[in-house]
């Protein structure tokens, strides 16, 4: 219980006296003569509080609080309360951070026993999430702002809906309604897009929505940072869009807001361009309603693909006009044989005379899309490939009579007349083989028509050593010109002498 001196008001304070024994005494320094008069009754006053102390005592009304009182009041008075600019309240536990640090005293230490002021967060502040996402506030809060934001969006992240775009900025009431008592809705939201957009599903007209039958999953036209800038993902819907069909206006393959189940076939847009072509009459020709067959989307001109048929085109094919093959108006099914161009070109030939010679109809064999004339036959490719000097021989030269198919392969076929001409020795008159390579041995590989200088060696297995000064003239031995020796004796006598009948040397 305090207790309080009356002073003169004409005195002059000089300062605080110390408290004693709960009375407040004022020192004075001027008026000597009142002090005097007054020092009896002071003495006496000072002797009755020391009295009255002894018999009573004050609590602390802040509950078992162990500190310094001067540490919050002063001694000139007991209020207002002054707390030192060293007092620490993390020592009692609790420090103060951020917000808490600018709070008043009271808006925590709702009674003056602070030893019971609660330290949990919900304590203090009520709780509008219902319990719905636990007791700890720091999850989402901070002592900086009990509205971070930041810290609100990362403890959004390691939920089931993560946020993104425009969702990162949306106000927590948008999406968490109020309840009962202004309690938002934390737990059991939806998670789907129409759970916050259905009203903006079913009011949207161009196109409408509902009528085509959309999907509620927004995020097939719309995304999170910008709900008006809507574009459906076409590729994903089973028709991918390319070329100019990336250009073209949603209304203008989706007549009559029809969406959903809208025919992909290119006759389904394109019925019109089909119908009124004439070069060539798509219709007359029974043209397939695939127009990719033939257009491309990125323009509607482009050039027919003739390698998606059976017949590709190469070399001049490809810069031949479609009328050349097709002038008879025929497309579908029209015969890919080169005979079915080329018959006035193989009609017509003479040299050599394809009809008459009998030459197969296989433009292939001679002629190549590169180009029709200069034709070159691989004869490789038939029974008689051709060797040495017979890769430098004219055609003409083998096939003057004409003949081609079933032309013989034997040698005397080209070269009877060599045969029959020769007189050195005369092949005709000595009945010698036709086969010219028993002794041309250079025919052998068609690379030289002259004998080979073995031939001896190769022919006369009977007179290997002795007669090897005949180095390859049949004309040392055969003189005259008789090849059917029968005995030594032809050329020596009864003693192995040599007897030079045959004209030979020593």
């Amino acid at each position: 219980m305090e207790r309080f001196v009356a002073v003169p008001v004409s005195c002059t304070v000089s300062g605080p006296m110390p408290l004693l024994s709960g009375v407040r005494v004022t020192r004075v320094r001027a008026c000597t003569r009142w002090i005097r008069t007054a020092l009896p009754l002071l003495a006496a006053l000072a002797m009755g509080v020391l009295r009255l102390s002894a018999q009573e005592t004050t609590a602390s009304p802040h509950g078992e609080l162990s500190m310094d009182c001067l540490e919050c009041h002063r001694e000139t008075g007991w209020r207002p309360v002054r707390i030192r600019p060293t007092f620490d309240h993390a020592a009692l536990g609790y420090p103060l951070t951020a917000a808490h640090a600018t709070a008043t005293c009271m808006g925590c230490h709702q009674t003056l026993t602070f030893t019971d002021t609660p330290s949990r967060c919900a304590e203090c502040h009520q709780d509008i999430h219902r319990g719905e996402v636990g007791e700890d506030c720091a999850a989402c809060h901070t002592e900086r702002s009990f509205l971070d934001r930041g810290r609100m969006i990362q403890q959004h992240q390691t939920t089931r809906f993560t946020l993104e775009g425009a969702h990162r900025a949306a106000d927590c009431e948008s999406c968490h309604p109020a309840q009962r008592q202004g309690m938002l809705q934390f737990v059991g939201r939806p998670l789907q897009c129409d759970g916050c957009h259905a009203a903006q599903f079913a009011a949207t007209q161009s196109p409408n929505h509902v009528t085509a039958g959309f999907s509620r999953d927004c995020q097939t036209c719309h995304a999170s940072t910008n709900w008006n800038a809507a574009r459906f993902n076409h590729d994903r819907g089973g028709f991918p869009l390319t070329g100019a069909h990336r250009s073209v206006a949603c209304d203008q393959c989706h007549l009559n807001n029809q969406y959903s189940g809208a025919p992909v076939a290119c006759v389904s847009c394109h019925q019109a361009d089909y119908d009124l072509t004439t070069s060539p009459a798509h219709g007359a020709a029974q043209f397939p309603t695939d127009c990719a067959s033939c257009h491309g989307t990125r323009s509607w001109n482009t050039p027919f693909d003739h390698g998606k048929t059976g017949f590709a085109l190469t070399g001049a094919h490809k810069a031949t006009a479609c009328e050349q093959c097709h002038g008879d108006g025929v497309f579908s099914g029209k015969p890919t044989t080169c005979l079915a161009c080329h018959q006035a070109d193989y009609d017509n030939s003479t040299n050599p005379d394809h009809q008459a010679s009998s030459f197969p109809t296989d433009c292939e064999a001679c002629h190549t899309t590169v180009q029709w004339l200069g034709a070159t036959f691989n004869h490789d490719a038939t029974s008689f490939a051709l060797t040495g000097q017979h890769r430098v021989t004219t055609c003409e030269q083998c096939h003057a009579d004409g003949v081609y198919n079933g032309k013989p392969t034997a040698c005397q076929a080209c070269h009877l007349s060599d045969f029959t001409a020769t007189t050195g020795p005369d092949h005709e008159q000595l009945g010698w083989p036709q086969t010219c390579t028993t002794c041309h041995v250079g025919s052998q590989n068609t690379t030289a028509w002259d004998l080979g200088v073995d031939l001896p060696r190769q022919y006369h297995s009977m007179f290997s050593v002795d007669h090897e000064s005949a180095n390859g003239r049949c004309d040392k031995c055969h003189n005259p010109p008789v090849y059917k020796p029968a005995t030594c004796t032809d050329c020596h006598d009864n003693s192995c002498t040599f007897t030079n009948q045959r004209g030979c040397d020593d």
